[in-house]
């Protein structure tokens, strides 16, 4: 029987068989040579033919669709980072996992690793936040929570 929907990485050709898509880090395509979804860390970018191909979005980013290739989406940098102003992604605190409030070189409350807490109190928490190791058999330091 012809193919209606072929697999992850694979378009539909026109006599119903499923060829493997041409454009490097394609996800989805509706032809072999149209890729309609890229993989995560790309996007598609028109290219000749009216097709697209797929082209990488910022460093340490999941997605820059909105925004376009060699950039990255609000709130799409990987565990770690944050969105810069320049639609790149930055760095947060060592041992931070989400730094998305505060930006970065800081982390969010409750944004800390596992065994770690933010460190400092009053507006200065929140301001320049830093991760510090909890004592042993700690479950909670972080003092914004």
């Amino acid at each position: 029987l012809p193919c209606r929907v072929c697999q992850q990485g694979h378009g539909l050709k026109e006599d119903g068989t499923c060829e493997l898509c041409v454009a490097e880090n394609c996800e989805v395509c509706n032809s072999v040579s149209n890729c309609t979804k890229c993989v995560e860390g790309f996007t598609p970018v028109a290219a000749a033919n009216q097709t697209f191909t797929c082209t990488s979005c910022a460093d340490n980013c999941k997605s820059c669709d909105q925004t376009g290739a060699g950039k990255c989406d609000a709130g799409s940098c990987q565990e770690g980072f944050t969105t810069s102003k320049s639609k790149g992604c930055e760095t947060c605190a060592q041992n931070c996992l989400t730094c998305e409030a505060n930006g970065p070189l800081s982390c969010d409350p409750g944004g800390c690793r596992v065994g770690f807490g933010l460190q400092g109190s009053g507006e200065w928490v929140f301001k320049k936040s830093q991760c510090a190791p909890c004592a042993s058999n700690c479950k909670v330091c972080d003092r914004s929570q």
